[in-house]
């Protein structure tokens, strides 16, 4: 990963993070620990006094051309080069402790025989945060620390934990202050502080000889832990055996990525296309910390984290990442959906790492982001039990009503049927907003989303006791039909073409929030007609920018430079790739596609995804991102959202949505534009399902024989099988006809039957004679936008369901 235009960057394995400086490491994060190192590394010419520290030229030493970095899993290497010599600094995690290894190599570029000295200052503090929330935590243990020279290096230490670095052969001198060691070091006058009783500050140094053309390898080694002795036992091991430390780290880490790359569905597209897809998906494993009992869950997946902040975590990114923990992790999801209530999220927006209890306000997304996640994960993995399962004394079914109910009684003043979620504190968080008028009070999002969470809430009620819950599953179905109608009667603005706010004052008025078109999501709510106009917004002049779809259209008083999340320029990571899903979702596969190609640069430029990624250019402000185009990346460093790419590719371009009955749907998205087969295989619920897509038709087969053929180019297909019965729901697009071929020695097979004879076959409960050619079972269809057509096939002991 050559380059990088996010601003901060940092070097990672499960146990440790750490943020690099320069060629030094400025802070490392090691639950439950934090430190700040300060370190910076640098090498001086004893002959003529050049220095180059931390990557700044001193006394001196003149640069030949510009520094580069490149960025690795768990690995982060920069390379400068001047005219008497070059360096390089390769900072590895460990995986097995929470440690750090520099690799420094010196070359000596001129002519002659030099000696040069090679260099490490550092001055870490330790600390142990009482208290894990979304701002960075370097709490530092009042208690006076003590540090002292220990065999080959350094030993930190308070109350609270230690920091050990050593390496083979160096000086080691302590200092009273950080820049008296570096004035001494590169004034090359050694030990000047040594003999002091207490110092804060140590410096390793090595004078390297070397002949032209020579270079020469050191190893330091940085290892944290609770315990002193064993940070000191940590630092001895390493050091035995360092580049093998560091390659047993590098094999562990690719290990870990094939590993979830084997339990992803595999795709076969375009390589720009499989780029973002295996890079959205690869951001929850830099997310995921693993580190025993240190926290409530083990593994434990905050919101952000690597940079110390936001090692909370939230219900609303939960959401994002469902489809993706649902493959790769899906008893840590599990582990989250029973945590989660305990903060509550009737009162709190998440829980924190140490204690598990609730932090921050109530979000006014709360209840659409748990039951969409819980929809998500019961949806994939069959898993009914998790309903039942017990959080903080209610059953999580028990605080799925509880939260599809928030609001109901004291939340509409106004009794119009839409909930008055109060001012933008609980909302967007604009900057602008203020008193209003803004994307407050009465909004269209997540009113409209609680549409969805009654009957997804009813549905499951249904599920686990239909006739203990008729009343409660009564009142979600009727107050899902008031909201939706209430959304439409009341927000619905047609002069502007959009689903405006209604203020307090009763006034409803647009804000041109990426967040209306999170209405899309909802099956039904948005007629076709006013969906199509809110697609016209998507233009040059309102949300498209150059490099993403705005989070707030241009034109909006609210549009704001100052925000990288909801404000317009930049947007929250995770909303770009799921807002693409939506468009293709709801049946507007160009303008999918126009959102999906307008980020598809993020993995050739941002090896970390971070909190928010740039829409518009702001080179106006950082000249330094001209050559990048203005973009830029703000905010966390990571972003758990951040893998909601995965959802663009299956649930967007496959159109792919897993039944809770075991049933399975894809849908054509291709164009001619983006007209190049695409495949994905996806495990689901025992099967190995292949989803084939291309401008003629889609496929579907499974590893145990199963064949469908959907001849439309904008076609749609749910296929559920049963001991006794193969069902096969479809739609389109466009009313067009077409053709359905399903194999037939799969369905003798599956139904128990030894003849086509034996076989019952129907469209629309109407018994239908099909035709047979080449081991296929063919069907003609005629689907249209409000046509679907299913078709079923049966023993004929079994009879077609009317």
């Amino acid at each position: 990963m050559p380059e990088i235009d996010s601003a901060q960057h940092v070097v990672f394995s499960d146990t440790i993070s750490a943020i690099p400086d320069g060629e030094g490491i400025e802070k490392i994060i090691a639950p439950p620990l934090t430190a700040s190192l300060r370190q910076q590394v640098g090498v001086c010419d004893t002959e003529t006094g050049q220095c180059i520290v931390n990557g700044k030229p001193s006394h001196g030493f003149e640069l030949i051309g510009t520094p580069s970095a490149a960025w690795e899993p768990g690995q982060w290497t920069t390379s400068l080069e001047g005219k008497l010599l070059s360096l390089s600094v390769q900072q590895t995690a460990l995986s097995r402790s929470t440690g750090i290894i520099e690799k420094i190599v010196v070359s000596n570029k001129s002519s002659r025989r030099r000696v040069f000295r090679v260099f490490s200052i550092q001055q870490p503090k330790v600390g142990r945060p009482s208290e894990w929330t979304y701002s960075p935590t370097f709490s530092v243990d009042k208690a006076a620390p003590t540090t002292g020279l220990i065999l080959d290096g350094s030993l930190h230490a308070n109350a609270s934990g230690a920091v050990a670095i050593g390496s083979h052969e160096a000086s080691v001198t302590g200092y009273g202050s950080f820049d008296g060691a570096v004035a001494s070091v590169t004034e090359q006058k050694a030990g000047g502080e040594g003999q002091k009783s207490a110092f804060e500050t140590t410096a390793m140094s090595w004078d390297v000889e070397l002949n032209a053309g020579v270079q020469r390898t050191i190893y330091v080694v940085m290892e944290v832990s609770p315990d002193a002795s064993q940070a000191s036992s940590n630092l001895k091991h390493a050091l035995a055996a360092p580049e093998e430390e560091i390659q047993k780290s590098r094999a562990e880490m690719q290990e870990n990525l094939w590993r979830a790359f084997e339990r992803l569905p595999r795709l076969t597209a375009t390589p720009a296309v499989a780029r973002f897809y295996y890079h959205a998906a690869v951001q929850l494993l830099y997310d995921r910390w693993k580190l025993g009992n240190t926290f409530v869950l083990d593994p434990w997946y905050p919101v952000s984290g690597r940079d110390s902040g936001g090692m909370n975590l939230y219900a609303w990114d939960v959401q994002y990442a469902a489809l993706t923990l649902s493959f790769l992790d899906p008893s840590a999801l599990r582990a989250v959906i029973k945590a989660l209530p305990a903060a509550p999220l009737t009162e709190h927006y998440s829980i924190e790492p140490l204690h598990g209890r609730g932090v921050g306000t109530f979000y006014t997304y709360n209840p659409y982001v748990f039951t969409s996640t819980v929809d998500q994960y019961l949806r994939t993995t069959g898993d009914w039990s998790v309903l039942t399962e017990q959080a903080s004394g209610k059953t999580i079914l028990d605080w799925l009503v509880l939260l599809a109910e928030w609001g109901e009684k004291d939340r509409d003043a106004d009794g119009d049927g839409l909930l008055d979620y109060g001012n933008d504190s609980n909302l967007l968080e604009l900057h602008k907003t203020g008193d209003g008028p803004g994307y407050i009070n009465e909004v269209p999002s997540p009113n409209g989303e609680r549409v969805y969470v009654y009957r997804t809430v009813a549905n499951f009620l249904e599920h686990i006791a239909p006739q203990q819950n008729q009343e409660t599953v009564r009142h979600l179905r009727a107050m899902a039909d008031s909201v939706a109608k209430a959304v439409n009667q009341v927000l619905w603005l047609d002069k502007e073409g959009w689903y405006g706010t209604k203020q307090r004052d009763g006034r409803v008025i647009p804000v041109y929030s990426i967040q209306v078109y999170e209405l899309l999501r909802v099956p039904g709510l948005v007629p076709r007609e006013r969906a199509e106009r809110l697609m016209a917004h998507l233009n040059d002049n309102e949300f498209i920018a150059q490099w993403g779809v705005r989070s707030m259209s241009i034109k909006d008083p609210l549009f704001d430079y100052n925000d990288h999340d909801w404000a317009g320029p930049m947007s929250y990571t995770g909303t770009g790739p799921e807002l693409s899903a939506d468009f293709f979702s709801a049946g507007f596969p160009a303008q999918g596609w126009m959102a999906l190609n307008k980020i598809l640069w993020w993995p050739d430029h941002l090896a970390v995804y971070p909190q928010g990624i740039t829409n518009d250019s702001y080179a106006f402000r950082y000249p330094q991102s001209e050559r990048f185009g203005g973009r830029v990346g703000a905010g966390r460093s990571n972003l758990i959202a951040s893998c909601a790419g995965v959802d663009t590719i299956l649930r967007g371009i496959f159109g792919l949505e897993f039944g809770a009955d075991g049933s399975i749907q894809i849908a054509n998205h291709s164009l001619e534009s983006n007209s190049e087969p695409s495949a994905v295989a996806v495990p689901f619920r025992g099967r190995l399902w292949t989803v084939t897509n291309s401008r003629y038709g889609i496929d579907l087969r499974s590893q145990d024989g199963f064949d469908a053929s959907f001849f439309r180019d904008d076609g749609s297909m749910r296929v559920h099988i049963t001991d006794g019965r193969i069902t096969v729901s479809l739609g389109s697009r466009t009313a067009q006809r077409g053709q359905l071929t399903v194999g037939l020695d799969y369905v003798l097979r599956t139904l128990g039957a030894k003849r086509k004879i034996d076989l019952l076959f129907s469209v629309d409960g109407v018994a239908v004679n099909p035709t047979f050619t080449a081991g296929q079972v063919v069907f003609a269809t005629n689907t249209g936008p409000r046509a679907e057509q299913q078709v079923e096939i049966a023993a004929a002991q079994e009879k077609p369901t009317p």
